[in-house]
Order: C-alpha cells, then sequence, then structure tokens
C-alpha cells in the first residue's frame, strides 16, 4: 500500500519543482470532471476488486480484469494511436 502513496508524492514534488502545480491540478481535474471522465474506469476497477476480495469469487475477478484490459486496448478510442502521441509529443505542449 505505501508504493501508490509514495508515487502519487513523488509526482507532486515532480510538478512542484517544475513549478507546475497549478497545471497538473487541472489536469486531474479534468479527468474525473471533463466529458469523457474517467471515473468510469475507476468505478469498474473498484467494483471488479470487490469482487476479488470474496475468496470463491477472485477467479471471476481475475477473468473480469482481464476482459477489462483487453476493453482498454481494442476499444474505439485507439489506445496505441493515442499513447503513441503522448509519447511523441513535444515537452510543451
Amino acid at each position: 500500500m505505501a508504493w501508490p502513496v509514495l508515487l502519487i508524492g513523488l509526482v507532486l514534488i515532480i510538478a512542484g519543482f517544475r513549478g507546475e502545480t497549478d497545471k497538473f491540478a487541472e489536469t486531474v481535474k479534468e479527468d474525473f470532471t471533463g466529458r469523457p471522465n474517467f471515473l468510469y474506469w475507476v468505478a469498474a476497477v473498484f467494483a471488479i476488486g470487490s469482487l476479488g476480495a470474496v475468496k470463491p469469487l477472485r477467479p471471476v475477478s481475475d477473468g473480469l480484469f482481464v476482459l477489462l484490459i483487453v476493453v482498454l486496448i481494442l476499444s474505439n478510442r485507439g489506445f496505441f494511436a493515442s499513447l503513441s502521441q503522448q509519447i511523441n509529443a513535444p515537452a510543451g505542449a
């Protein structure tokens, strides 16, 4: 549980050193309140993870996680195109 907290702290420290905390906060806000938002995926992961907490339902939960990953990759939004666009984007864009 400490790893996610450390990772979030590291991201916030880097944003602070770069002087882009306002831009970072606005981006995170848009991810959760904009259209389309990220909240649906968070709710789906939480629901599937809750299923995995019940021992007999763990194989079902694992299968649903695999299905969720496949849907993310093969969705009409073009996962690979968006990923390569973000990787190749200039730093100031």
